[in-house]
């Protein structure tokens, strides 16, 4: 478990250890579920991260956009950006505490749905399966965004790194 940690980043453990292994400790106490219980320590990580990576890509991807385009946040240019943190390394450390304050934002939403969801569905007797399918397919459109979001993000730093230009 020990080698594990040491391999996370600061990225990693802030913004998708910690926020998912929030939403578990707020799961278990929603549905009673004594998840730490129940499975080894190692699951519960491992769960967690995924969780919380979950979380923070639905902050990226969809967050941040509404955000930007309402106007409640703002980015530098991207050239600026990149000239910016060869010179300033705390930037990356900014950015990274934005990220977590983003994805802990999503968490938070999600606690909120997820409370009112399980309140609409307590009368019906299947409503794990429904559950089970919304979350398949939102994982599954969350990460092929994400996808396409990240193959942008190496295209425009490879053209700003090689051309000087987005």
């Amino acid at each position: 478990m020990e080698k594990i940690f040491d391999k996370l980043s600061s990225y990693d453990i802030f913004n998708n250890l910690l926020p998912g292994l929030v939403f578990v400790i707020f799961y278990d106490y929603l549905f009673s579920t004594n998840i730490f219980d129940e499975i080894n320590m190692f699951v519960v990580v491992v769960t967690s991260y995924l969780i919380g990576l979950f979380f923070s890509r639905i902050g990226s991807i969809i967050i941040e956009p509404i955000l930007i385009k309402i106007k409640f946040i703002s980015f530098s240019d991207y050239n600026d950006f990149i000239l910016a943190s060869k010179t300033d390394s705390k930037i990356e450390i900014l950015l990274e505490v934005a990220n977590m304050y983003r994805t802990v934002f999503v968490v938070s939403v999600f606690a909120i749905g997820i409370t009112i969801y399980r309140y609409c569905l307590s009368p019906f007797q299947n409503s794990h399966l429904v559950t089970f399918l919304v979350i398949q397919l939102i994982i599954t459109i969350v990460f092929l965004a994400s996808y396409k979001k990240q193959v942008r993000y190496i295209f425009n730093r490879v053209k700003v790194n090689n051309y000087g230009t987005k």
